[in-house]
């Protein structure tokens, strides 16, 4: 599976500004992941990126989760 796939839209290339920093306002494949793990942290569950379904989340032995699950499509993330 590609990186685009996972993506509601398409992330659309940034340019470096002067400073070196990028413009734009698409989130990159790393926050979009960042932001699941955090939903799925607070909450157990989360919008699954590949298809909206629930990304319920799977523990290991601590408290966190450690992968995660889509119960509409199987994806999964871990």
């Amino acid at each position: 599976m590609t990186g685009s796939a996972l993506l509601e839209r398409p992330v659309q290339p940034r340019s470096g500004g002067p400073d070196g920093e990028r413009e734009g306002t698409s989130p990159t494949l790393d926050d979009l992941v960042a932001e699941i793990w955090e939903v799925l942290a607070a909450e157990s569950a989360a919008p699954c990126p590949v298809c909206g379904g629930a990304l319920i989340a799977r523990y290991g032995a601590g408290p966190a989760p450690v992968a995660a699950r889509c119960r509409d499509c199987g994806s999964e993330l871990d």
